[in-house]
């Protein structure tokens, strides 16, 4: 799993999008987004730790928490890596794209 997220987090350049052009705010964003990104990696570490504890029944914990434990950190990684990576992106490229038509939402 830490394999995976890693392969994730690195699958695309990242130094591209922080010093891409466009607004300000959202360099920003993209900077102070990675707290969620390193703070869910963590998160996610010490879920593994309490799997591994609850497996060796030393913790008392249901199983369904302790998966919960790490599920929960997963999916907010997942989510802020597609949101600053892969979203942004998808966006900009459309933006810059003067072949496509505007949409309107």
């Amino acid at each position: 799993m830490v394999f995976a997220m890693w392969w994730l987090y690195f699958a695309r350049p990242a130094h591209t999008l922080l010093a891409g052009t466009g607004p300000p705010d959202r360099g920003f964003l993209r900077a102070y987004g990675h707290y969620l990104i390193f703070a869910s990696a963590a998160a996610v570490g010490a879920g593994l730790a309490v799997i591994a504890d609850q497996v060796t029944h030393r913790i008392d914990v249901f199983p369904q928490a302790a998966g919960a434990m790490v599920a929960v950190p997963a999916a907010v990684f997942l989510v802020t890596v597609w949101a600053l990576h892969l979203r942004s992106r998808a966006s900009s490229s459309r933006r810059s794209s003067p072949s496509l038509p505007s949409s309107s939402f």
